[in-house]
């Protein structure tokens, strides 16, 4: 007698891949090792950047506030008016605002100017965080820095004198913070 080998090995090959119709708990493990490795690379990046674009957000602010600063000094010296900036959060006709910057003090003739086109908003209350809050009055502009992994979450005064917004915080670490 004379036995086909080769039918016989194909035909146990055939039965195991038809029998198969799951993953095998070794695969299965595999995948959840790598997704658990990603995610503990991914998750500590993610929250450091988010912290990163509240202080970028927090430097621009700064940035763009001292240039309309200058803009605004400027066109009024041209029109012979050398009246001092003193706010920079009063609503368009001199009135208080929820805004941390809206619109710069007037001028000799009564004018407003606002300093961006979408104001922005000041803290919400006393325990927010990553906003601007304003005090004293409105001669002071402070940035609360967000809850920081560090434990960080301290905060930058900036001072309105001399038509110029200047840091004063006694940390200068802090300010460094949001200028550089």
């Amino acid at each position: 007698m004379c036995y086909n080998n080769s039918k016989i090995i194909e035909g146990k090959y055939k039965m195991l891949k038809t029998d198969r119709k799951a993953f095998t708990m070794i695969e299965l493990v595999m995948v959840i090792v790598v997704i658990g490795v990603l995610s503990a690379i991914a998750i500590p990046r993610f929250s450091s950047s988010a912290d990163s674009a509240y202080f970028a957000k927090a430097k621009s602010t700064i940035v763009t506030v001292r240039n309309a600063l200058q803009s605004e000094r400027q066109r009024r010296v041209l029109r012979g008016d050398y009246t001092a900036i003193t706010a920079l959060n009063l609503s368009s006709n001199g009135g208080g605002t929820a805004n941390a910057f809206d619109h710069f003090s007037a001028d000799t003739a009564g004018n407003f100017s606002a300093i961006f086109q979408y104001p922005i908003t000041a803290c919400s209350g006393n325990n927010a965080r990553a906003c601007w809050a304003v005090s004293g009055n409105n001669l002071i502009y402070t940035y609360r820095f967000p809850k920081a992994s560090d434990g960080n979450d301290g905060q930058a005064q900036f001072t309105l004198g001399n038509n110029r917004l200047d840091c004063s915080d006694g940390t200068p670490a802090d300010c460094r913070l949001v200028i550089q």
